[in-house]
């Protein structure tokens, strides 16, 4: 696989998990939260390569 197909499910699981942890209310609060919660989604993707 490519860099940007392993980024491509990050983010892809990144929304899912949002989705998920929603009904628990364990949400990134805010841009920034939000920025550093999607930037550790695509380096935890970028690690297998």
């Amino acid at each position: 696989m490519k860099a940007i197909t392993h980024q491509t499910f990050g983010i892809t699981f990144g929304l899912s998990s949002l989705l998920t942890l929603e009904p628990l209310n364990i949400q990134p609060e805010g841009v920034t939260e939000t920025t550093v919660f999607f930037s550790l989604f695509l380096f935890g993707s970028l690690l297998p390569e």
